[in-house]
């Protein structure tokens, strides 16, 4: 189960600028698990609740642009599995420092 580590700044920020409510945090984590399950019973997905919570974050806790969020995800890993394979910071710390991607 998700334990939040956020600051009470954070929180604050979150509320503001994201529709976050702590008191809702695990329903709206729970609603989203609920749609992977009845739209995309085969997707394979990670459904602990850390990790639809980013989805959530991303899309300002929108249930249906987080899902497609979600599933785009999934797409791309599946699409071009050798850039996701042992992805780590080192392997594009030249592409981040060059200033390529900002």
């Amino acid at each position: 189960t998700y334990v939040c580590t956020l600051s009470a700044e954070l929180i604050a920020k979150a509320r503001e600028e994201l529709q976050e409510k702590p008191e809702w945090r695990l329903r709206d984590v729970q609603a989203l698990r609920d749609m992977v399950f009845k739209d995309y019973p085969n997707l394979g997905t990670c459904l602990d609740d850390a990790f639809l919570l980013r989805f959530l974050r991303a899309r300002k806790f929108d249930y249906d642009r987080a899902l497609q969020l979600l599933v785009n995800y999934h797409c791309c890993r599946r699409s071009w599995p050798e850039v996701f394979t042992n992805l780590k910071p080192s392997a594009v710390k030249a592409v981040l420092e060059s200033g390529v991607v900002t």
